[in-house]
This record gives structure tokens, C-alpha cells and sequence, in this order.
């Protein structure tokens, strides 16, 4: 009597609750290291997404913050041809209104030039640039390691010979600080543009590349050498990528037809591959580790439903519905991928943590240096917590072990209880 009023308190779903957490409990040494496989792979995912979400980021702040900024306004006939006589006029920051977020502007001129310090010459890109603005976008000026970065203010007609160079290009040309430099270049008129500037600083951005490829001067200078009117180029500084899409979407409706927007990813499709490359190999170590823990879920439930065929025969006999033995294996399943989960997620959130205040190397693994594009990339990789791609994962290891417990269930309830109590 007692029992028939338990059975009718807890009722046919709670039963069912109650045998399939004492059927885990039942093996627990089976069930600790069935759910210790789980939690360590979705751990190890955990840690790896938020590793490679470090190192993406790492990439796109490095070349963002180097030169490219995030998005640039060009016309579109220069991104075809690079001509230096394709140039507009600088548009005004009410064309940006639409976008609500926060967004710096720098303005440049691109021209092809040679360098020539008497002794050797050098070509490289002379770039004309606001220097004020530009040390909102990019670490230009953070990257002095000699000198004085550039004058802040606007000069006309190149009043202030001066220009801000690389280490390297230093080193190849050698010449310092103080010293002069003859640049020559082609005019847009038919010329050939000639000035001589004043070695101001010297920086150093960690790439050797770009240090000896790039030299910096005011805007007003490259113009005069050039003959050139207007700008090539306008960079627009973000404080993250995600907004990449918002500002395109906010510029593309107030620019002009001639001019065209532009990402770091069309700027330097080489970074773009590696970070497509990064998010391709993560999704492969996914699917053999997701593909690992599924046959282990299925082979560990399948021998579970092996050992009790007696007890399901029983079961069967009195009265259980074949529905119901499905239900006692998923419920299995679903406690064994919540237990897993949870666990997996503890492994993995201190791993994550501890790795965001010290680092993870990857020197061992990559050498001493990395990169693309010209740029070098840091090695100490310090992982980013992204709270949706974390939730889908937790999602698909849910569904993945309950899928995973669909085949030890179908098996459960085909038993035919005759047979099973004859053997």
C-alpha cells in the first residue's frame, strides 16, 4: 500500500527520473569515466575556441593597428589601378552619422617613392599622413623608438621638412636622426617631384618588412612632391571588428558612387586566409573529437543495455512500454551529457582563465616568429571568452550524446521479453 502511494506521488516521468539516476549510480565507476572522457574533450574545445578566438584577434589587432586600420575609403579606380592621380576629396564626417558606435578618421596619400641618403637609395612607399589623427587609429607613434614622432598640426606646402622612418630603412640607408633624406617621386603633372626631409624619429613596429617599405611625412608634403590633389585614402579606426559590418553598412548609404569601401581583409587577404585557415582547423579537431565521444557514448550505453536484458525483459513483462524503455535510456543519456557538460566546463574555464593572465606560448610549436602580409604576429596568445560560440558547443555535445543514445535505446526497446528470460 505504502508503495502504490510513492509510485502515485512520483508518477510514471518521475520513476523513470529516479531509475535512471540509479542505474548511473549503479556503475559508478563506468559512469565517472564515461562522463570524465566527455567533460575532458568538450574541455579541450573549450580551451582551443577560446585560444583561436585569442589568436584571430591577435592577427586583426595587429595589422589593424599597424597601418590598415579597419575600414578604408578609397575610389574605386585606385584599388584597380593604384594611380596616384586617382584621388578625392575628403568626405565629411556627416557621411559616418548613420553609425552610432565609437570611430576615428586619419587621411593618407600614397606615393611611390625613392629614398637617397647619398651613399644608398631606397624605394619604398612615402605615405602622407595627419599625424594627430593618425595615432588615434594606428601604434605608429607608440612604435618611436628614436627621436620624436612627427609635428602634430596642419601644414601647408610642406612646411615642416621632416619624415619619420623605420629601423631598417634607417640601417640601409644609414643614416639618424638629424640627418636628411632626398625623396624623389613622379608628379601627377609630368614632373619629377624632388624634396629633401629631415630624419625626425625613427620606429620600429616588430616587423622588418614594413619598417624598411614604409616612411611617414605630413599629408602637405606628399602633396607638393606629387603635385597632387586631394587624398588616396581614408582610414577608419573601430574599437572592435565585430562592428566592421554596422560601419560599412552605415557608410555605403551616404559615400559618393565613385568611392568604395574596403576591410582589412581585402587590405591584406593573406591575415584573412590564416584566420579562415585557424577557424577551418578547429572545426576539424571538433568533428574528430565530437565523432570519438559518440562512439564512446554509444559503445558504453550499448553494453549498459547488454548487461540488463534481464532486467528490460522483466520490465517488459510486467507492463513497460517499449516508449518508456526509451525514454529510462535517454534520460541515461540526458543526465550523463548535463553531468559531462558541466564538468567539461569547469576544465575548461580554468584553463581559460589561467592562460588569460599568464598567456599561452606557441613558440614551441610555431618557432620564433610568425606572420603574414609583412607583419609579424605575437606568440603569446591570451584566449577570448565568447559566451555564444560556448553555448553552441555545450549544445552540440547535448545533442550529440542524446542522438548518440537513440541506438542502445532503439536496441532496449525491441527486446522481446520471451527470449530475453530464455537466456
Amino acid at each position: 500500500m505504502r508503495l502504490s502511494c510513492s509510485l502515485r506521488t512520483i508518477g510514471p516521468m518521475g520513476l523513470l527520473v529516479s531509475m535512471a539516476l540509479r542505474n548511473l549510480v549503479r556503475h559508478r565507476r563506468r559512469t565517472m569515466l564515461t562522463m570524465l572522457s566527455i567533460a575532458v574533450g568538450l574541455a579541450v574545445l573549450l580551451w582551443l575556441q577560446c585560444l583561436i578566438a585569442g589568436r584571430n584577434e591577435n592577427m586583426i589587432s595587429t595589422i589593424t593597428s599597424t597601418y590598415t586600420g579597419h575600414l578604408q575609403v578609397a575610389d574605386h579606380e585606385y584599388r584597380k589601378s593604384h594611380l596616384t592621380s586617382k584621388t578625392f576629396v575628403p568626405i565629411e564626417n556627416a557621411a559616418l552619422t548613420p553609425f552610432t558606435g565609437r570611430y576615428e578618421t586619419a587621411q593618407r596619400i600614397h606615393l611611390p617613392a625613392l629614398a637617397s641618403s647619398g651613399e644608398d637609395s631606397v624605394p619604398l612607399m612615402l605615405e602622407g599622413i595627419e599625424p594627430e589623427n593618425e595615432a588615434k587609429i594606428t601604434r605608429l607613434k607608440s612604435s618611436l623608438t628614436r627621436g620624436e614622432y612627427l609635428t602634430e598640426g596642419d601644414y601647408t606646402d610642406c612646411a615642416n621638412k621632416e619624415i619619420y622612418v623605420g629601423e631598417s630603412l634607417a640601417a640601409i640607408l644609414k643614416v639618424d636622426l638629424g640627418q636628411k633624406l632626398v625623396i624623389l617621386a613622379q608628379a601627377n603633372d609630368g614632373t619629377l617631384g624632388n624634396e629633401l626631409l629631415r630624419v625626425k624619429g625613427i620606429f620600429s613596429t616588430g616587423s622588418p618588412d614594413f619598417d624598411k617599405s614604409f616612411a611617414f611625412t605630413h599629408k602637405s608634403c606628399v602633396q607638393s612632391i606629387g603635385a597632387l590633389q586631394g587624398i588616396h585614402e581614408l582610414v577608419i579606426g573601430l574599437d572592435s571588428s565585430r562592428l566592421e559590418g554596422e560601419m560599412t553598412a552605415a557608410l555605403t548609404t551616404g559615400l559618393p558612387v565613385n568611392l568604395r569601401v574596403t576591410t582589412w581583409r581585402e587590405a591584406m587577404p593573406a591575415v584573412a586566409t590564416m584566420i579562415r585557415y585557424n577557424d577551418a582547423s578547429f572545426k576539424m579537431i571538433t568533428v574528430v573529437l565530437f565523432s570519438v565521444i559518440a562512439l564512446g557514448v554509444i559503445n558504453t550505453l550499448l553494453m549498459s543495455v547488454f548487461e540488463r536484458l534481464k532486467e528490460f525483459g522483466v520490465m517488459i513483462a510486467l507492463g513497460t512500454r517499449p516508449f518508456q524503455l526509451q525514454s529510462l535510456v535517454l534520460l541515461e543519456c540526458f543526465f550523463v551529457a548535463i553531468f559531462s557538460s558541466a564538468l567539461g566546463t569547469v576544465f575548461g574555464s580554468i584553463a581559460v582563465f589561467y592562460h588569460r593572465q599568464v598567456g599561452f606560448d606557441l613558440t614551441p610549436f610555431l618557432g620564433e616568429q610568425t606572420g603574414a602580409g609583412g607583419f609579424s604576429f605575437d606568440l603569446i596568445i591570451h584566449p577570448i571568452f565568447e559566451l555564444v560560440p560556448f553555448l553552441k558547443l555545450v549544445g552540440i555535445i547535448v545533442a550529440l550524446i542524446m542522438c548518440a543514445g537513440l541506438v542502445p535505446a532503439f536496441r532496449a526497446s525491441r527486446l522481446d521479453p520471451v527470449e530475453v528470460m530464455r537466456s
